[in-house]
């Protein structure tokens, strides 16, 4: 499980922490942004909004900027945390 705050509020991570509800709750995250392919089972307590992003480095991650974005402020705009994750929470060099 990996998971790092890059702003107030604001975690990027991988699967595993977005399946870890309890660390999420203890990190006040109560909302996931999923940029990944596939059925995640973010637990229902979670605000959750997916993109459908390839795990390639040329995936269209632009067409999905603008949604991603909008969902993101909106969140931290409530007071909640949100945690961006892919499959593994990486991101290209």
């Amino acid at each position: 499980m990996s998971m790092d705050e890059i702003i107030s509020n604001l975690w990027i991570g991988d699967l595993p922490s977005a399946l870890d509800a309890e660390t999420l709750r203890a990190h006040n995250i109560r909302s996931v942004l999923t940029a990944m392919r596939g059925r995640v089972s973010i637990h229902e307590t979670f605000i959750r909004f997916q993109i459908n992003l390839d795990d390639t480095e040329d995936a269209d991650v632009l067409g999905h900027l603008v949604s991603a974005i909008a969902f993101i402020q909106a969140e931290l705009d409530k007071g909640r945390g949100v945690l961006v994750h892919c499959q593994a929470g990486l991101t290209p060099p």
